[in-house]
Formats: C-alpha cells, structure tokens, sequence
C-alpha cells in the first residue's frame, strides 16, 4: 500500500511539476483540498493500471463465481489449470 500526501490546490498549481515527479517517484497519492476539503487525487500511471487491472480481476473473478453458481463452469483441477 502506498501514503498519501495533502496540499492545497493553489499550491499544487504553483508547484504542478514538482508535485507530478514526487507523485511519480515516491508511489505516494497526492490528495488536493480546496477549502481544507479533499477534491481530487493525483496517483501515478502505475498505480492506476495496478488499480485498474485489479477492478478486472476481480470483475472476472465475480462472473467466474456466478458462472459456477449457474452451474455454468466447470472446475478444474491443478494440473488442469497448469496445462490451461
């Protein structure tokens, strides 16, 4: 898991570049406020094809389990699943 940053969005502009390297090499999300109250995060492209593959696994995942609960799949066993 990574940490996460604050700052105010008139200093995120000021300092956009600065803030896009740290995001980038520290893995660190970067939550900016306005008003002292939280309006966007910044993450890096890495995080967010990390975050995004994981909403597809776990989407597969869930229609897999429906799948099976239909009575739809077919289970497999491990050395089936290897030679898959």
């Amino acid at each position: 898991m990574f940490t996460i940053d604050t700052a105010p969005a008139t200093q995120v502009r000021e300092r956009f570049k600065d803030y896009c390297d740290d995001v980038e090499r520290t893995n660190k999300a970067l939550i900016v406020t306005r008003h002292n109250k939280p309006q966007v995060v910044v993450i890096s492209f890495a995080e967010y094809n990390r975050q995004l593959n994981n909403e597809r696994y776990l989407a597969k995942l869930s229609r897999s389990r429906e799948e099976l609960d239909n009575g739809e799949g077919r289970t497999m066993t491990p050395d089936e699943i290897e030679a898959f």
